[in-house]
């Protein structure tokens, strides 16, 4: 429910409460001592002269004695977007975006197309593994902090990067960079951890429904040869595998400076630069590395499952992508446009339902369940 809509709900019957209280204090305090207690009310909570505790301003005026706070201005113009590039190559970007958080994420061009055979699997098990232990924090102690300045912090790993990222209030934004670079920089790989995150991937890919989860993940696979076609979710033997020395290795190969990028808004350019330049600056430099190549070939692939129902996915290669906006932005209308998908599962209740798969597939035809 809206907040307007609630405080008109709620304000009147808190102040029919606040009135009868202030009545029943007649018959304590007297007549004089209830006139007292109500003086200090607002004209809008008094009682009017008939008696009545009902409150007369209209919802489209404000109410009398009450502050009024300015409204709050958008800006014509997005905030620049400054970038300082380090010594050692590391880029850091930033916009002084309005409002009260500040989001900040350390980028690395370290996905599945860069692992070596030895090392596949090593991006998704770093995903598990990001914000534990390091030299500085254990496990708890992070979790601790992230609690106590109130953040998010979130890893992903994709095919071509991987990501850290962290949210809180413009406040805690000193305490949540350190965090953040000491969570990137300068994790051990403790032997527990390791083996306690591997029983977790491994009881994921043992689940009976997990082909619902592998149907991207194996249409990439057959739609590219080379560095795409790599697996980025490792098969439970290849996962056995890995340890922290390949770990590690797999660290040591992909973090370095060219390949990483600290993006911050809602943050000073040169404040974020004054905090974090230390601690990026210890990462180690390395000449750039050009994306392995990779290349579309289109296939057919079936996986079989369990599940009562079939699923179908059908896919084109498309030259958009991060690198190209103008194609990304093209992709992006269109993908609202035909909706399915998260459209119908987020946003409140009927986003997606006038989009063309909503309104020419799923209402026409009873025995699609999704789409």
């Amino acid at each position: 429910m809206p907040l307007r809509n609630l405080v008109d709900r709620t304000l009147p019957v808190l102040a029919r409460a606040a009135i009868c209280d202030v009545a029943s204090l007649g018959s304590i305090a007297g007549p004089h001592g209830a006139s007292r207690w109500l003086q200090t009310f607002p004209t809008w909570l008094k009682p009017s002269a008939g008696g009545s505790s009902r409150i007369d301003t209209p919802l489209t005026q404000p109410l009398p004695d009450l502050p009024q706070v300015s409204p709050y201005v958008v800006p014509k113009r997005a905030p620049p977007t400054e970038t300082t590039v380090l010594s050692n190559g590391v880029r850091v970007i930033s916009e002084a975006t309005p409002g009260p958080t500040a989001s900040m994420g350390i980028y690395v061009n370290a996905g599945s197309i860069y692992e070596t055979p030895a090392q596949a699997g090593s991006s998704a098990l770093m995903e598990c593994l990001a914000f534990k232990s390091t030299t500085h924090r254990s496990s708890a102690r992070i979790f601790g902090e992230v609690e106590k300045i109130g953040s998010h912090i979130m890893a992903n790993a994709s095919r071509e990067q991987m990501s850290y990222t962290i949210d809180c209030l413009k406040t805690h934004t000193p305490d949540a960079l350190e965090l953040l670079c000491d969570a990137v920089l300068n994790p051990v790989l403790l032997q527990e951890e390791v083996d306690e995150q591997k029983l977790r991937l491994l009881a994921l890919l043992g689940m009976k429904d997990v082909q619902l989860t592998l149907l991207n993940e194996v249409l990439v696979r057959n739609a590219y040869s080379g560095a795409l076609g790599q697996p980025l979710i490792p098969d439970a033997e290849q996962l056995q595998t890995l340890s922290t020395a390949t770990l590690g290795q797999f660290l040591r190969d992909n973090y370095t400076g060219p390949r990483m990028v600290l993006a911050a808004s809602g943050m000073d350019h040169g404040r974020v630069v004054e905090l974090v330049a230390p601690m990026l600056e210890q990462v180690p430099s390395a000449e750039p590395v050009p994306e392995p190549p990779s290349q579309y070939t289109g296939a057919y692939c079936h996986l079989p499952g369990s599940h009562p129902q079939p699923n179908l996915l059908l896919a084109f290669e498309y030259k958009g992508g991060w690198r190209d906006v103008e194609g990304a932005v093209a992709m992006t209308v269109l993908t609202y446009l035909l909706g399915g998908g998260s459209s119908f599962s987020s946003g409140g209740p009927g986003k997606g339902m006038h989009s063309r798969l909503y309104t020419r597939v799923l209402t026409q035809y009873a025995w699609a369940h999704s789409c």
